[in-house]
């Protein structure tokens, strides 16, 4: 059996924030239902008033 769907995506967020991505990587942000990093980037999903995803 093969799956060809894509669960997992990385993507660096550096120093600039959601502000120094490129417009491909934010669609897998904004539709993500888990989001992963470190305390640096906790501000992702408080940004947007706390979102629910899913």
């Amino acid at each position: 059996m093969t799956c060809n769907k894509k669960w997992l995506t990385v993507i660096g967020i550096g120093e600039d924030g959601l502000s120094g991505i490129s417009p491909a990587a934010r669609p897998p942000i904004d539709t993500a239902k888990i989001l992963v990093g470190s305390d640096r980037n906790s501000f992702i999903g408080n940004q947007e008033s706390n979102q629910q995803r899913g």
